[in-house]
């Protein structure tokens, strides 16, 4: 049975995304795109095999505030993207390890939301819910792994472990 927690121990701004879940904060590689290829980053001074990115890790594009999940890791400098989200060139990014959200005891997160909407999310238990109104300064009591882009009008929203 889930608690609704009330004190938090780890936050992390969260990009609304259809093509990634929540990252747990525990990136693993960052830096800038330096080139363009369709549903890839590319960074020729990248480490991507080295930092041990793999496949399902989650990418932002914290300078479009877009986000993708990792397909495969191609070589040290270019990963597979499930989105095109790098569409121009020298666009900040940080990749964050998929695994350690369940791995660290956190199959979840709580959503607090600074700007009022809707918030559609999946929860740990593959619930895909919209909740309406949602009020500034709100905590959603549900755990969640997905923050949908499409039907989420709520802004400024954290996730909170």
């Amino acid at each position: 049975m889930s608690v609704f927690k009330s004190q938090f121990s780890r936050a992390l701004e969260v990009i609304k995304s259809d093509n990634a879940n929540i990252p747990y904060p525990a990136d693993s590689s960052s830096g800038t795109n330096t080139s363009v290829t369709v549903a890839s980053l590319v960074n020729s001074a990248a480490t991507f095999v080295t930092n041990n990115v793999a496949t399902g890790d989650i990418v932002y594009n914290t300078t479009d505030g877009t986000a993708a999940t990792v397909l495969e890791v191609v070589s040290q400098t270019t990963l597979l993207l499930n989105a095109d989200i790098f569409t121009a060139t020298a666009k900040a990014y940080i990749v964050y390890t998929a695994s350690s959200q369940t791995s660290n005891g956190n199959p979840g997160c709580n959503l607090y939301i600074g700007g009022a909407g809707n918030v559609k999310v999946t929860t740990i238990g593959g619930d895909i819910v919209t909740f309406n109104a949602v009020a500034v300064g709100s905590v959603l009591p549900v755990q969640v792994i997905k923050l949908h882009g499409t039907g989420t009008s709520a802004t400024l929203i954290d996730a909170l472990w």
